[in-house]
């Protein structure tokens, strides 16, 4: 039934307090005696000793080693038994001493499993897989009670793969530990290592069944986490049992943090979280064309607020069927424009003034905005904040909160929920291209910049700063579709993945009833509706809309090279489908009703 074991393991460790030793590849446990024991203490009243064995009671080999070299100099270890596998963790008498020995995990199961298939125990490669998983909390159990060297009882911890590898080293340092008087050296210590060796050759590491193959020895070999955890986390994060053949490799894994990191970027969670996401937005596939009757149902339902009518579905299916004409019809419908418009009047006046919050997309005239904004509203009034900044809100109380009328900053949305009073949210939209160039422009000319020093130094052209961006969770949620994350409010890196769900976030609520929103590429437009709103009641002279950087943009794209564009196209994608739904709303309701 069983093959060459083979664990291997690097050069034997050498003997207590010679330089160059090596412990064994296993990093639980080492192979070497502790280093600095002391053999000048009074002896001890030896009366008893208590030796536990795993992986099973009834032999240990540093124990006959030890009888048959000191022999009528200690009687108390005659008579000393090896038949305890510290099943039984109560305290042993006053005056006994503790001796621990115990196999390498692969070893040890190895044998257990041998015995277990012996008594009646499923036999082959799953049930050893089984086996191996269950035993190891077990093994743990065992040495966290009994294998801990520094107990205060004086415990005595020998791994036996320590007395395979220099028996001579681990027999002088145990019979002083027991007693310095009993201290073996010179040729009593030779001849009991002799013994020793000769023991061990009868006794060797155990081979592994046929069946075990290298990855799965492997498995066993690297164990550090407890079976029922590593399920129990699995089923919390994948929301599915833990197939049986996988659990040994999540038992290998460092800690169970790092196994939850792992869930958490696996493909299966992220299809796990997109499932989700179709299963809230049935627009399912966002790009996909030939839309079902069921997806035609929810984007009417999203832009209308109303279920459509069979004979207003079937003209909508009429109208092309694939997401942008689905789009296009509905956000240029009379229908659409009266229910925007209609909303938009909708708490202008009340009893109590509301807050504004600006959600400032970086590099889309937000600054120049900020201004207008700040002087509709006394000072004291105006509170500047950003994501990072979101304590200064929550440690102001309640009453201070609904004193502020202005919010102002690099915010995401969902900040109106801190306060008492309706909240307006207020934001610019750019096209994506040139507000991420724009973005790059402006770091590396703005000296306070956190993203100045690595650009400069490094002298970042267009593309290494989109390789860098691509890299670097917390650049790349502001560029890539950055404006779709923060109007959706999943800005922070943690929500790189879920980019349908922000875009369907981010549709709802740019559309919703508290939220007006504009186009840098129309600044002015944007403003004549706020005045025509009551929102201020003031603005700059109309400007004509000049881009300096327009040139040079276009310039620096189109020298791309192939790696670095395609970062470009992916960063603009989901973006690009947010403005263009904005500007053609805003296009549609500049235009006569029915056009």
């Amino acid at each position: 039934m069983f093959g060459n074991f083979g664990w291997r393991h690097p050069k034997p460790a050498s003997p207590p307090g010679l330089a160059g030793s090596a412990d064994l590849a296993h990093p639980r446990e080492t192979v070497r005696p502790p280093q600095g024991q002391s053999h000048d203490q009074k002896g001890q009243d030896m009366s008893h000793i208590r030796v536990v064995t795993w992986p099973r009671g009834g032999e240990s080999l540093i124990l006959r080693s030890l009888q048959a070299a000191l022999g009528a100099r200690a009687p108390w270890l005659a008579e000393a038994s090896a038949r305890d596998d510290g099943s039984d963790p109560a305290a042993a008498p006053p005056g006994t001493r503790l001796v621990i020995e115990h196999e390498e995990f692969p070893a040890g199961v190895v044998r257990r499993f041998a015995e277990a298939v012996a008594e009646g125990h499923p036999d082959g490669v799953e049930a050893f897989r089984r086996f191996a998983s269950e035993e190891f909390g077990r093994f743990l159990d065992f040495m966290e009670t009994w294998g801990n060297p520094d107990a205060p009882d004086g415990r005595l911890v020998v791994p036996r793969e320590g007395l395979r590898a220099d028996p001579a080293a681990w027999l002088a340092w145990a019979s002083g530990a027991l007693d310095p008087a009993l201290l073996l050296e010179g040729t009593a210590l030779e001849a009991a290592a002799a013994h020793l060796a000769t023991l061990t050759a009868e006794t060797p590491p155990p081979t592994l069944p046929d069946f075990v193959d290298e990855t799965l020895a492997g498995q066993i070999g690297a164990l550090r986490l407890r079976r029922e955890a590593v399920r129990e986390l699995f089923q919390s994060v994948m929301e599915r049992p833990l197939e049986e053949k996988s659990v040994l490799h999540f038992q290998g894994m460092a800690d169970l943090d790092h196994m939850r990191d792992a869930l958490l970027r696996s493909r299966e969670y992220k299809a796990l979280q997109a499932r989700k996401a179709a299963a809230q937005n049935p627009v399912g596939e966002l790009a996909a064309e030939g839309l079902t009757d069921q997806q035609l149902r929810f984007a009417w339902k999203l832009f209308l607020a109303r279920a459509p009518q069979p004979e207003e579905l079937d003209r909508l299916r009429k109208a092309g069927g694939t997401l942008a004409k689905t789009r296009a019809a509905l956000i240029r419908s009379p229908e659409f424009l009266r229910l925007f418009n209609r909303l938009r009047g909708m708490g202008a006046s009340g009893d109590e003034p509301r807050v504004l919050v600006h959600i400032h997309v970086p590099k889309t005239a937000g600054t120049s905005f900020n201004g207008i904004l700040r002087a509709q509203v006394p000072k004291e009034a105006w509170l500047p904040l950003t994501v990072e900044t979101m304590g200064d809100l929550l440690r102001l109380p309640m009453e201070a909160r609904r004193a502020i009328r202005l919010v102002t900053g690099h915010v995401e949305h969902g900040v109106g929920q801190h306060f008492p009073q309706e909240t307006l949210y207020l934001t610019i939209l750019r096209k994506p291209g040139p507000r991420l160039f724009s973005f790059y422009l402006f770091v590396r000319r703005t000296p306070t910049h956190p993203l100045h020093r690595m650009v400069s130094e490094a002298q970042m052209s267009f593309a290494d700063f989109l390789r860098n961006a691509d890299r670097l969770p917390g650049l790349r949620n502001e560029l890539d579709s950055g404006q779709m994350r923060r109007l959706a409010g999943m800005l922070r890196p943690q929500f790189l993945g879920r980019e349908e769900e922000a875009f369907a976030r981010a549709v709802h609520n740019l559309f919703s009833p508290d939220m007006i929103f504009g186009l840098t590429e129309d600044f002015d437009g944007f403003l004549q509706r706020l005045l025509a709103l009551g929102i201020i009641t003031q603005a700059p002279p109309l400007r004509e809309n000049i881009s300096p950087e327009r040139d040079r943009f276009e310039a620096e794209v189109a020298a791309l090279p192939p790696d670095a564009r395609a970062i470009y196209d992916r960063f603009l994608h989901w973006d690009s489908r947010l403005y263009d739904i904005c500007s053609a709303y805003l296009a549609g309701a500049k235009q006569p009703e029915g056009v």
